[in-house]
């Protein structure tokens, strides 16, 4: 409701789409929002998405760390730039990147991309609430270029989400908000840039 609110405030025009009974995402769709599924998509779904993509498409994404994990098709969607979910919720260790709680973060916000120009450029310091960690092929796939949006203090780690008193790495930054584009092709052979901003809190826009 939050983020449909703040859309509609600055004059776009929102329209929900079942992609469950949808033939394909429309053309002249400027970007499409995956707002915290609450359960992995559809193979249909997933390949609705995915040949939106390859078409120049833009996707922003909010996942939560609890669901995206079994969420194969959904992730194989990001893979088509290189990113996955990594196990686990981020525990910050530094007081200063944490809003109360420790897994409340107050990550550091790239002044390198768009979609973080407005709040880098103010006095505000976003909070993601319960985030995982997006992680990097080390290998990118061809024509995909990758920028961290958030991320954490070199002390932070990942956490069972079951038991958070599980560690499932060793500390280090984590990207936790990223965004990513890529060249395609379209059939008709027109040069396109797909892009994807992924949000790895559910909770984000709140």
């Amino acid at each position: 409701k939050q983020l449909t609110e703040l859309l509609n405030s600055m004059g776009m025009d929102l329209q929900e789409l079942n992609l469950q009974v949808a033939q394909s995402v429309p053309a002249d769709a400027n970007c499409l929002i995956l707002f915290a599924p609450e359960s992995d998509l559809s193979a249909h779904e997933a390949t609705l998405i995915k040949d939106y993509v390859n078409a120049g498409g833009s996707l922003m994404l909010t996942t939560a760390p609890n669901v995206v994990e079994s969420c194969p098709n959904l992730q194989s969607i990001t893979a088509l730039f290189g990113l996955t979910a990594a196990p686990g919720l981020v525990e910050e260790g530094d007081t200063s990147f944490i809003q109360g709680s420790r897994f409340t973060l107050v990550p550091t916000v790239s002044t390198e991309h768009t979609a973080t120009a407005y709040v880098s450029s103010g006095n505000f310091k976003p909070q993601m609430p319960n985030s995982h960690a997006i992680t990097q092929a080390e290998t990118l796939p061809t024509g995909v270029t990758v920028t961290p949006l958030f991320t954490t203090s070199d002390k932070a780690n990942r956490v069972s989400v079951a038991d958070t008193s599980v560690t499932l790495g060793t500390a280090g930054k984590l990207h936790v908000a990223v965004a990513a584009t890529k060249s395609v092709a379209t059939a008709d052979g027109t040069a396109k840039t797909a892009s994807l901003t992924w949000y790895a809190s559910a909770d984000s826009f709140t």
